[in-house]
């Protein structure tokens, strides 16, 4: 099991949220899951199970079957 960071989050799952918010400040909309797959080097169920993970911690939200639906919670 991966560590837990200090906020109660794995280190990739804070990588993974600071490359999502960095995405969207700059170009006004979320990426999709092949994007910050390629962005960080990762298969795309690693992202999708960190995507889950952060969703059940209520760090992020989706809407199911839409592309570009992360929404960060604060």
């Amino acid at each position: 099991m991966a560590k837990k960071h200090q906020h109660g989050i794995t280190p990739f799952q804070k990588t993974l949220l600071d490359w999502v918010r960095d995405y969207i400040e700059l170009r006004e909309y979320s990426p999709t899951v092949r994007e910050m797959a390629e962005g960080l080097g990762r298969h795309l169920s690693q992202i999708n199970r960190a995507l889950i993970e952060l969703e059940q911690r209520n760090r992020i939200s989706r809407l199911s079957g839409h592309s570009r639906s992360i929404t960060l919670i604060d």
